[in-house]
């Protein structure tokens, strides 16, 4: 049987039992397997949580949304964690129809000139013009796919108007505030940098959380193209300033803007660039995952307990303060 065929198949039966299980979960199903057959099962901890994601990605648990059951929808704390003007009100003077008539020029705009159209003014003045009606489209329920956004608002899926739309949700600018927190940041290459969003989409096994993807090699620089972001298991966009942090910023935007919770695996980092970079610090309420989770002392499935504050991320918030005022 071929190694994704037996990805599968065991998907299929650990959804029998838990319809998203976590990546913890998983590392448990997966260990026992490989005791009994360790050439055959090991190193398929990745494969077998990327194929639930993408199993999920048109269910009740698409874009890793707050859960919710079957037949009933509704907007939680998750959602508007961190948010100042999570559902706006219209424009002094406007009214839905205009708004409408707007977002269609938009449209009519990217497809005359491309991605390029968002060093327009009118472009930048429209988008904070049609905030409120992005707003309301992004947060329909059910939730709607990032290809039907994209179609509807174009110019959303540049860093530009990602980073715009950021600061209009939370008052903060997200870049400048990484900007101002890191002055250095390193990373290692992954990818050629020829690799396009097609080789990309083809060669990875892509999750439907956000990823950012670098570009490896010597030529970003001279080509303006240093990462892309991947959502759904496609690239969304790619960026054009050549700088880490640019994409890093842009990433972490996606969660707020597009209302997704932090996934699993990378919750406290995100927590930690959340609260100590960007300048969120809600006193209640996470974007982490909740819901049941494998106790790593026991192995046993258990609601995972709800905390002011993940603990581990505030263990480490008072560390730095207490280095840091040290040298005052």
């Amino acid at each position: 049987m071929e190694r994704r065929q037996k990805v599968r198949v065991l998907v299929d039966e650990m959804r029998r039992y838990e319809a998203n299980p976590t990546r913890s979960q998983c590392l448990t199903v997966i260990r026992k397997i490989i005791r009994q057959y360790p050439k055959t099962f090991a190193d398929m901890t990745a494969d077998v949580k990327n194929r639930i994601e993408n199993v999920n990605r048109g269910g009740v648990y698409a874009h890793h949304r707050a859960s919710r059951s079957s037949s009933t929808y509704k907007r939680g704390p998750t959602d508007t964690y961190g948010c100042t003007t999570f559902l706006p009100k219209l424009p002094p003077e406007e009214t839905n129809e205009t708004v409408e008539q707007n977002r269609q020029r938009l449209v009519e705009i990217y497809r005359q000139e491309g991605a390029g159209g968002v060093e327009r003014a009118e472009v930048k003045n429209q988008m904070e013009l049609t905030f409120c009606l992005q707003r309301r489209h992004i947060n329909e329920l059910p939730p709607p796919d990032i290809e039907n956004m994209r179609s509807k608002w174009p110019f959303l899926f540049t860093p530009r108007c990602i980073y715009a739309h950021f600061e209009l949700l939370t008052d903060i600018n997200v870049l400048r505030s990484l900007e101002l927190s890191m002055a250095e940041c390193y990373c290692h290459p992954v990818f050629a940098v020829s690799a396009t969003a097609a080789d990309v989409e083809t060669t990875l096994t892509l999750p439907a959380s956000p990823r950012l993807i670098l570009l490896g090699g010597t030529g970003q620089v001279t080509t303006g193209r240093l990462w892309m972001i991947t959502l759904e298991g496609r690239v969304i966009f790619e960026g054009i300033t050549p700088t880490f942090l640019t994409g890093l910023a842009a990433v972490f935007a996606i969660y707020y803007v597009f209302n997704l919770q932090y996934q699993e695996e990378a919750a406290c980092t995100l927590e930690f660039i959340q609260r100590r970079f960007i300048g969120i610090n809600p006193e209640r309420g996470t974007k982490a995952i909740r819901g049941k989770v494998v106790s790593k002392k026991t192995g046993v499935i258990v609601q995972k307990k709800s905390a002011t504050v993940n603990t581990h991320v505030s263990t480490l918030l008072k560390n730095l303060l207490d280095y840091e005022w040290d040298f005052i």
